[in-house]
């Protein structure tokens, strides 16, 4: 499941919880909280200076069985870790 986040106006913790929400059926507030997965905070400083970096910045996580991928230009993706697919690549070029 893709998203996209704005970043002028969204922060990256808020969709990746909301894209979360969508692909496990839940609310956010029944999700576990991210911060016992990524520092929160961080991630945001991360994506927020991200457009003064030269070059693609990718980072990955795992929320109990999910892989969140999250990519400077805003898309985030997560995917089913218990899904036994071939190998591909988490973004294509």
């Amino acid at each position: 499941m893709d998203t996209e986040y704005d970043d002028k106006t969204d922060a990256p913790v808020v969709m990746i919880a909301e894209a979360l929400a969508d692909v496990t059926g839940k609310e956010i507030a029944e999700l576990p909280p991210l911060h016992d997965y990524i520092d929160c905070g961080a991630l945001n400083q991360l994506f927020e200076a991200s457009e003064k970096l030269t070059g693609d910045v990718v980072l990955s996580f795992t929320v109990e069985q999910w892989n969140v991928f999250v990519r400077s230009d805003g898309i985030v993706r997560i995917c089913d870790g218990t899904d036994l697919n071939e190998p591909e690549p988490v973004f294509e070029d």
